[in-house]
């Protein structure tokens, strides 16, 4: 399904994470944390995915999120 603005969008992605004690632990296996976010489909760009959190009447919109590609392991349109 092709995405539109205004959709409601589920993006499933990788972050990078950090060690807030500063201990490192060479046995650990370190992996991305894998985060999944809901909002409104603001842009689609070769770049990557933004989403807002809300939307008013007038277009007015908070919450910017946006996602590169390289971190994005899926999209999926929940309302469209």
């Amino acid at each position: 399904m092709k995405m539109k603005i205004g959709d409601i969008i589920e993006v499933t992605w990788l972050d990078a994470w950090s060690n807030s004690h500063g201990y490192g632990d060479p046995t650990h296996e370190y992996k991305p944390l894998i985060i999944t976010d809901v909002g409104y489909l603001l842009q689609e760009s070769d770049h990557g995915i933004t989403m807002v959190r809300s939307k008013g009447k007038e277009s007015k919109y908070r919450g910017e999120t946006f996602t590169p590609w390289e971190m994005i392991v899926g999209v999926e349109v929940l309302v469209g």
